[in-house]
């Protein structure tokens, strides 16, 4: 397919504004199926079910866009499969109908998803506290954590700025969660995204110490954050629940010697050749258990294996797209609200560096004159 994998020169929205506007229908696309999603965890509700639900509203959503002739033949659907990750189950919990569980009163749920359009994506997650009591308060340790992950989201989006560097990030994201007395994970990555790539090579560490290059943000760059923020030690696991998400791992090839094997591998190429598919995505289940199988045994398929904290535990996520942009920072998709009046804490943010932080204002215009003055700032002191 053209425009797949990592090309060494590929063109960015700066260079081609149409690809900013298939961003933004991929992110409000995104957003509008967590939103419609969350309302239903609640106490009762089937995981499985769920799920399905989001990833068929992707499907029906992503023909409403691009329905010109000229950009009706374009790719376009599920960039990451719908997944619901409950308390201390960290993600990539999509299970099929015969292993999937319910929702309780309490939980603290996680709803993660990706669409793209034209191989252009956008990826969107929030965390949800799941009651039949809408005027229930929600405290203690879920409280913290969700608090925690949303500060720290809105800190990282005030970092990442073309000149400001990815270390600069990893560390205000865990400034804040600290705040809250809580860890972020370990082992997560928020990378960089292209063209049918949502893993590019350049990335942001969750934490210190975790190995990856220093890279500088330019205009152009769209990066999918990904923050999750846990109650305990933040070491994940893997998780004993069974692996449902996928991805073809497009450097190997392998001739495979069961039929079942080799036309399960042929939908994956035909239907998801670059991206994570669900396996309830497939009406044979036979075929896929002997498809997994066999593409796994020859490194074909890279499983997204669901993670853990240790049970009793409470992790809270947020993802969103972030377009780097000349005068400041876009917030493409992820950007649900959180209402604060239904949470109560005595864990708050006291430091003022991070207040400031998070009390400046992201309109672009407003972005736009920061840049200015700090620049006016810049060449008086160089005068001096």
């Amino acid at each position: 397919m053209e425009g797949e994998g990592d090309a060494e020169i590929e063109k960015t929205f700066i260079d081609e504004t149409s690809i900013l506007d298939k961003y933004k229908a991929a992110a409000e696309i995104a957003d509008t199926v967590v939103t419609q999603i969350s309302a239903k965890v609640v106490p009762g509700a089937d995981i499985a079910t769920l799920c399905k639900e989001a990833d068929d509203l992707i499907e029906e959503q992503c023909k409403t866009v691009f329905h010109s002739k000229k950009t009706k033949k374009l790719r376009r659907g599920i960039a990451f499969p719908t997944s619901i990750s409950v308390n201390h189950i960290l993600g990539n919990y999509s299970p099929l109908p015969d292993e999937s569980t319910t929702i309780e009163e309490g939980d603290v749920a996680k709803v993660d998803l990706g669409v793209q359009i034209d191989g252009y994506i956008a990826i969107s997650g929030h965390t949800v506290f799941a009651t039949a009591d809408d005027d229930a308060k929600i405290t203690g340790r879920a409280a913290d954590v969700m608090l925690a992950v949303h500060s720290a989201k809105e800190a990282a989006l005030r970092t990442i700025l073309a000149g400001n560097k990815n270390t600069q990030v990893t560390e205000v994201i865990n400034k804040t969660v600290e705040e809250f007395k809580c860890h972020v994970v370990k082992g997560v990555f928020s990378h960089k995204l292209k063209k049918h790539v949502i893993d590019g090579e350049d990335v942001i560490a969750s934490t210190k110490g975790q190995k990856c290059e220093d890279y500088e943000f330019h205009p152009g760059d769209v990066f999918g954050l990904e923050i999750f923020v846990s109650s305990g030690s933040g070491r994940p696991k893997g998780s004993e629940l069974k692996t449902n998400i996928y991805k073809r791992r497009l450097e190997n090839t392998y001739l495979l010697k069961s039929d079942k094997a080799r036309s399960f591998l042929k939908q994956v190429n035909t239907k998801y050749p670059a991206l994570p598919f669900s396996l309830r995505h497939f009406e044979d289940q036979t075929m896929v258990r002997i498809g997994v199988k066999h593409c796994l045994d020859h490194d074909l398929i890279e499983p997204f294996a669901v993670i853990e904290e240790e049970k009793g535990e409470v992790v809270a996520h947020w993802k969103a797209t972030v377009a780097v942009m000349t005068n400041g920072t876009l917030f493409l998709s992820g950007n649900m609200d959180l209402n604060k009046d239904k949470f109560e804490t005595e864990n708050t943010i006291e430091s003022q560096e991070l207040k400031d932080l998070l009390a400046l204002s992201m309109d672009i215009k407003d972005q736009k004159k920061r840049k200015k003055d700090a620049s006016k700032k810049k060449d008086e002191e160089k005068k001096e």
